[in-house]
């Protein structure tokens, strides 16, 4: 994966969704359909899923065109079995208005999932705004009514975080060099201090659900 010119973010937050399922109607926040099957070729998408997107910008070619600051989706309350927000909520000031309509547009049952960077260079688009913890998360997510929040870290230690940083300035061959010696180290503190993963991570992928 890094041959081919990705980030290690964006890998370890794939690696993070790797087969979870996808069912029934899925709204996906952020998400235009020329940008949707970025994330979407780890996902495991179930006969009959049905997808529609949700974005500011029309030339993403989004289903529904919305200012998730501050504007309501136009469609009924539990409309849709899955939510989704891939790295969407640093680019919100107000985040709960997201956050509401993704509880309110959810059947009872329904799952949110979904992806925030921590440790990573500022990328407007066109704002970047947060940076949010686990506990952040965890909090925001049960004031919007969720309930069964799941938090999984993206990462794998310092050397890793550091090398994130210095990633985009480097040719890909550079990269896998670098990157090989960050994991070793990483690997190699992991088994002093396990707990050492929590404190440098690259992003957190969460699942929340609705009663």
């Amino acid at each position: 994966e890094l041959a081919k010119g990705k980030s290690i973010h964006k890998i370890l937050i794939n690696f993070c969704i790797q087969g979870y399922k996808l069912h029934g109607r899925v709204i996906d926040f952020g998400g235009g359909k020329k940008m949707i099957w970025s994330h979407f070729r780890y996902l495991k998408k179930e006969e009959g899923m049905e997808l529609q997107t949700v974005d500011i910008d029309k030339n993403n070619n989004p289903d529904f065109i919305v200012n998730l600051e501050n504007e309501k989706l136009s469609v009924l309350d539990s409309s849709f079995i899955m939510a989704l927000a891939f790295n969407v909520l640093e680019h919100i000031y107000n985040v709960k208005n997201l956050l509401s309509e993704s509880y309110r547009v959810l059947s009872p049952g329904g799952e949110f999932l979904g992806s925030v960077p921590f440790l990573l260079r500022v990328h407007p688009d066109p704002n970047d705004y947060f940076r949010y913890t686990k506990d952040a998360l965890e909090k925001l997510m049960k004031e919007a009514g969720f309930s069964e929040v799941k938090i999984k870290t993206a990462g794998l230690g310092p050397f890793t975080a550091g090398y994130l940083q210095i990633e985009p300035f480097m040719p890909k061959i550079l990269r896998m060099i670098i990157f090989s010696f960050s994991f070793l180290a990483d690997k190699l503190i992991l088994r002093l201090k396990p707990q050492i993963k929590e404190y440098y991570p690259l992003g957190y992928v969460w699942i929340a659900k609705k009663l």
